[in-house]
């Protein structure tokens, strides 16, 4: 478990599904020079049990402005490895980071949001932006860069999941396009060498579930079905109930 405190703090915690019982507890993992303006934190665990976190990061000053940052951390013997900055740095805000493990690999995929608008902090985002972490020794790829994908909603990357599909490793996410949509996407990672992994490539995704129009599911209220039908309150259900 990773969260972030109101001592502006990153901290580590596990929990023992076994019997109920905290291990490690509020464990520091960073606490940035100068804080994000949008916490936000994202966790995977490798098969071997090491656990990697994705954050927003100690922020810099550019051009006389608050300029947000990505970064990724390892924990290696118990011990937190410092944060490596996923960005490239400049006057660009970088944001919202999130870091999901390969379905077969430990290779770990980490997206986050970037945007050229200059504006501290940041008023909308325009791309996402990947990188695969290399289990063997921790080192990160190139970057890859999806444009448009946003559609400048602040929030609008979410936890991806992996997958495999016909022995092609892929990670999926929703991203809010605008304020009602949510879009399916897709990365999958091509092997170039022996443990070399880069992400190649991302394409609409295969959007699944009931309400689907196009690439986009529609947002429903809680009280329709599918079909548009309303559902019965749960007021109502206790009195059908209790005849």
């Amino acid at each position: 478990i990773a969260t972030y405190t109101s001592l502006l703090s990153y901290t580590y915690h596990t929990f023992n599904m076994a019997d109920d019982t905290w291990g490690v507890v509020n464990e520091l993992i960073e606490t940035p020079t100068n804080a994000p303006t949008f916490p936000w934190i994202s966790i995977a665990v490798k098969s071997n049990g090491v656990p990697v976190v994705a954050y927003a990061g100690d922020t810099d000053q550019v051009m006389g402005g608050k300029k947000e940052r990505v970064d990724v951390n390892v924990r290696n013997g118990g011990t937190w490895d410092g944060p490596i900055a996923l960005d490239a740095a400049g006057d660009i805000h970088y944001g919202n980071p999130n870091v999901v493990k390969s379905p077969l690999t430990d290779e770990m995929h980490v997206l986050w949001q970037k945007t050229s608008n200059t504006t501290d902090p940041p008023a909308v985002w325009t791309d996402v932006e990947a990188r695969t972490l290399d289990p063997a020794d921790d080192s990160l790829s190139t970057v890859d860069t999806l444009v448009g994908d946003t559609a400048g909603n602040l929030l609008g990357l979410q936890n991806g999941a992996s997958y495999d599909d016909a022995d092609t490793q892929r990670v999926i996410w929703c991203s809010i396009g605008t304020n009602t949509d949510l879009n399916n996407k897709e990365f999958f990672q091509a092997v170039e060498d022996a443990g070399e992994v880069a992400i190649a490539c991302a394409a609409a995704g295969r959007a699944h579930g009931a309400g689907l129009q196009g690439d986009t599911w529609p947002l429903r209220r809680r009280d329709r079905r599918p079909d548009g039908s309303r559902r019965a309150s749960v007021e109502r259900k206790r009195a059908l109930a209790a005849r």
